[in-house]
């Protein structure tokens, strides 16, 4: 079982373990890794029966920023204000079943000392994880 924060993400961890034996990623890396096919921010707010205005308005945003947010790169911390402002669990914004079986592109998003890092591709990925080891080995 994969927790970020008492998270599960379950139906991720055979791809998140592979990412762990490839890169080399130190403990505390493999607990920010959060691997996504398809974000469905907007379709889970309606289906909870708000409009992106009310989400905007509970979370103290403007109607134009949250919708740019949703858009792009969401930081970890954005997505769980959504999901409280609307009820529901964070998971829910990510990908069932039925659109992880479609063939889409790996998308990773690291979260390290507040900020949000994204990578497109394994040899993306580790660029972001060396980035991160350089600023861990220059704290030292």
């Amino acid at each position: 079982m994969f927790y970020l924060n008492n998270i599960s993400f379950v139906k991720y961890i055979k791809i998140i373990g592979c990412l762990f034996g490839v890169l080399e990623l130190s403990s505390y890396l493999c607990y920010t890794i959060i691997i996504i096919y398809d974000m469905k921010i907007s379709k889970t707010i309606k289906e909870h029966g708000f409009t992106i205005q009310q989400v905007a308005d509970a979370i103290g945003l403007q109607r134009s920023s949250l919708a740019n947010t949703i858009g792009g790169n969401p930081t970890v911390e954005t997505l769980r204000k959504i999901a409280e402002a609307i009820g529901c669990n964070i998971t829910e914004f990510f990908s069932d079943e039925e659109y992880v079986s479609k063939e889409v592109g790996l998308t990773a998003l690291v979260d390290y000392n507040g900020t949000l890092y994204r990578a497109d591709s394994v040899g993306e990925l580790e660029m972001v994880v060396e980035k991160i080891k350089t600023a861990e080995n220059e704290r030292k």
